[in-house]
């Protein structure tokens, strides 16, 4: 599916779906968001979901979340997921929120710019648990780019493995809090690279 702007599948605006069992699949959006936008104090959740080959012509390759809105996803892969400027799968912003517990992000993207999985910026909280971030890739950040807002990493180890960042800021996680908390304990970073 091809959307001119925002959310190339599903548009979800101040309401809180349960998406289970689904995939987003090759959905392609010109401004954000390739499969899915969220916006204006929408909370979605998402379970045992697939985002794959979803694109974006500016930022969040499969995803897109704003305007102080919360996503969840329990148990969800992103996987060759590819966003033009930032965020690969995931691009989070103005004060918005995202949960990750037991989700798997492969192979995605963000060659132009910053978050090759997952890039989080301008407020709000970024909360990963048990989740596995390889072979990722961006100019900043290979894996995850925060700037600025909340960074919790702690409750259980996560892993990120061979991501890459071709330019600076570390191939797996790359963070410039501003007035954010981060706590990132018992997670393993192996053979990534900027």
């Amino acid at each position: 599916h091809i959307a001119t702007n925002e959310g190339g599948g599903v548009y979800i605006y101040s309401m809180s779906p349960i998406f289970r069992n689904c995939v987003f699949k090759e959905n392609y959006a010109s401004s954000g968001g390739g499969a899915i936008i969220i916006k204006n104090n929408a909370s979605p959740v998402f379970e045992n979901c697939n985002f794959i080959l979803n694109e974006s012509g500016n930022n969040g390759g499969a995803i897109k979340i704003i305007d102080n809105s919360t996503g969840t996803f329990n148990n969800c892969r992103f996987n060759n997921n590819y966003g033009n400027t930032h965020g690969g799968a995931i691009t989070v912003d103005l004060n918005s929120k995202t949960i990750f517990n037991q989700s798997y992000f492969n192979d995605n993207a963000a060659l132009n710019g910053e978050g090759g999985a997952i890039h989080h910026q301008n407020g709000g909280l970024l909360n990963i648990e048990k989740s596995i971030f390889e072979n990722n890739n961006a100019k900043y950040g290979g894996a995850v780019r925060v700037l600025g807002g909340d960074i919790n990493f702690s409750s259980n180890a996560s892993v990120f493995t061979n991501n890459t960042a071709h330019e600076n800021g570390a191939g797996a996680l790359s963070i410039i809090p501003g007035n954010g908390k981060t706590v990132i304990t018992n997670n393993v970073f192996t053979g990534n690279q900027t």
